[in-house]
């Protein structure tokens, strides 16, 4: 019996004790909840597959909803596997170890779609296929861990404990040859660790690790572990190309407004395709890397601001956009705040409006006011697969300016 597969088990077996239902999974929901109905009230039973028949525990029973988590499997889903990984069913990180991959992708392309249906009310737009990580496994150059007792983990599943972990099987192999060490070199509440395309591994306030340059589509641009950056490369470089060939075929030069831009990835990037680039982002360690990168390419039809978005963007717009402009959003996973995400639905002299979002809830409840006057349009959806085996979703929506 494999380490994943035990862990699974004690799962299940902690929940035989409680009160149990019986009930036929017919979905997934976003977040990995198998959906089904007991008496017409919707059930989200962590564990649980399409197509699966299941004892659950009842965690919440509310007036229109119940959730649960798996108990017994009374009939097994053809696209059930094992998981590989040890502390799956503890740790909080990854909620489709226990589904094939292509069922996954299938499943997460579908959560988007009635999302967006659903909270943001829109029904009528383009959304291909999502594009696949190239390896579900190995694929991670950035991971955060949190220092417990003895250890360096994950939080657990109740989002409180921490999962002490010797290596992850989501992360590259550099990293992972440096978790067992971090405990004995460091003292920090949270601790991260990123790895370049080389195989350099960089660990925040570790010396000699503030900053780093990495080459990416032929671009050699400067992160640091202190700073945000994309945790998938080869789904980040997938965007960047995607979003090149997006804004090539509505381009009329103009000015590309970044917003929340970082390390300015996607401004640097896409700068050849515009007059000027405007980066903004609230974070001085982000915009240094930006500037650095924008020193050792000389480009100089780039501009990079530190300043909060929500305040900076809106005082400062109308007099920076006064030629036809795109905007760019990459948001935290929050999403924009509601006066930001109200302004862009007013906004005059721009002909294309971009959405780079990791929570597509977030996302559909942003398009649904961007949208909302009818200015703007969703007209393309497209996801990518930044975090293979968990329950988040990368996704660039596409809005047209209307009339």
């Amino acid at each position: 019996m494999s380490a994943g597969t035990r862990a699974q088990e004690t799962v299940l077996n902690q929940n035989k004790m409680a009160d149990k239902k019986e009930i036929d999974i017919y979905g997934l929901a976003y977040g990995g909840y198998g959906v089904g109905k007991i008496d017409g009230k919707v059930c989200f039973v962590e564990g649980a597959l399409p197509g699966e028949k299941v004892n659950f525990s009842i965690k919440e029973n509310k007036k229109n909803f119940m959730t649960g988590i798996t108990a017994d499997i009374l009939v097994s889903s053809s696209d059930r596997i094992k998981p590989i990984c040890s502390y799956y069913g503890e740790c909080g990180g990854c909620q489709y170890q226990h589904l094939s991959y292509e069922k996954e992708l299938i499943s997460k392309s579908q959560q988007v779609v009635e999302l967006m249906q659903r909270i943001g009310g829109i029904k009528d737009f383009e959304c291909k296929d999502i594009v696949s990580s190239n390896s579900c496994y190995g694929y991670r150059a950035s991971i955060t861990l949190h220092r417990s007792e003895n250890a360096y983990g994950y939080f657990s599943k109740d989002n409180k404990t921490i999962l002490g972990i010797d290596s992850c099987p989501l992360a590259v192999q550099e990293i992972n040859r440096k978790i067992p060490t971090l405990f004995n070199i460091s003292k920090k509440k949270n601790i991260t660790i990123k790895s370049s395309v080389s195989g350099n591994v960089y660990i925040s306030n570790q010396p000699g690790g503030r900053f780093y340059t990495d080459r990416l589509l032929n671009a050699d641009i400067t992160f640091s572990p202190l700073a945000f950056s994309q945790t998938n490369p080869h789904i980040a470089s997938s965007m960047a190309t995607w979003l090149c060939e997006s804004v090539k075929q509505a381009c009329d030069k103009g000015k590309l407004f970044d917003l929340f831009c970082g390390v300015g990835f996607f401004g640097i990037l896409l700068r050849g395709l515009f007059d000027t680039v405007v980066g903004i982002d609230n974070s001085s360690i982000a915009i240094d890397c930006a500037v650095q990168t924008k020193k050792s390419l000389n480009a100089e039809n780039i501009k990079f601001y530190c300043a909060d978005v929500d305040k900076y963007f809106p005082a400062n717009y109308e007099k920076m956009g006064k030629c036809s402009s795109v905007i760019l959003v990459d948001p935290p996973r929050s999403g924009l705040n509601r006066v930001l995400a109200e302004y862009l639905a007013d906004i005059k002299n721009a002909h294309s409006l971009y959405y780079v979002s990791c929570d597509p809830s977030t996302l559909a409840r942003d398009a649904r006011i961007i949208t909302k006057k009818s200015n703007w349009q969703l007209a393309r959806l497209a996801c990518f697969d930044m975090f293979a085996r968990t329950k988040h979703i990368e996704t660039i929506a596409v809005f047209k300016r209307q009339g």
